[in-house]
């Protein structure tokens, strides 16, 4: 088309809208207290009709998600492991938990899925995982030795 000396041309252009999978989380599990550094993991999302999909997480200390810890966006993995000053960061915070967390699919021409379901951790609190086999290595120790001493004392006591 030509009006007043200036070609035009038009295009139908249609971009689909259609957001992909909400993500259901896995890691950290329910009200757990997992290891450190803590990682997340969740299910792969595909779009066929957009793809790649990237991911967003974030963490918060309250279920409204309202005072972020932790806001990461473009993730091109279905998981996530903190590094050491999200770790300290966390840490910090009285109380150590709980922790809200949720994770998202955005396709790429930007549709993005509704937020997963909130799970919560939390961080810190807990004994090492080498001090509790420690204690249970001296609790089985000293049920032995108990064991040894009050089979001696029945013997003797037979005589």
């Amino acid at each position: 088309i030509n009006i007043n000396g200036i070609e035009i041309e038009q295009f139908t252009f249609v971009m689909e809208s259609n957001p992909p999978q909400t993500p259901r989380p896995l890691l950290p599990y329910l009200d757990s207290n997992p290891e450190q550094p803590v990682r997340f993991d969740w299910e792969d999302v595909t779009d066929e009709q957009n793809p790649p999909v990237t991911y967003s997480l974030e963490v918060a200390t309250d279920s409204s998600f309202a005072n972020k810890v932790i806001d990461k966006t473009g993730l091109v993995l279905s998981e996530y492991t903190i590094d050491e000053t999200e770790q300290l960061q966390l840490e910090s915070i009285e109380g150590t938990g709980p922790f809200y967390w949720h994770v998202k699919a955005i396709d790429n021409v930007g549709n993005e899925s509704f937020w997963s379901g909130s799970g919560t951790f939390h961080v810190g609190g807990g004994w090492p995982s080498w001090l509790m086999w420690l204690w249970i290595g001296l609790g089985g120790l000293a049920v032995f030795i108990f064991a040894l001493w009050l089979g001696r004392r029945v013997a003797y006591s037979s005589y």
